[in-house]
């Protein structure tokens, strides 16, 4: 699965819509809103997810995401 990560509340909105893209494209996501970006990492690994975009203030100003390789760790 594919797990994002949303950083703040305007992050939580474009995540909610990217998800929604995603699955819709038939991509298995999680999305989490409970706790710190560490513990939504945490989550993500925990649920083996593959991949994290993590979506942040400076990701919405640049209009980009942060991907994470969690099989890879980079």
């Amino acid at each position: 699965p594919i797990s994002i990560v949303p950083i703040g509340e305007a992050a939580e909105k474009e995540a909610t819509i990217l998800t929604k893209e995603l699955r819709w494209k038939g991509y298995e996501v999680d999305l989490a809103f409970q706790g710190n970006a560490g513990a939504r990492m945490k989550r993500a690994n925990k649920i083996n997810a593959q991949l994290a975009i993590i979506v942040g203030d400076e990701e919405l100003a640049n209009q980009t995401v942060t991907l994470k390789d969690l099989d890879q760790g980079t």
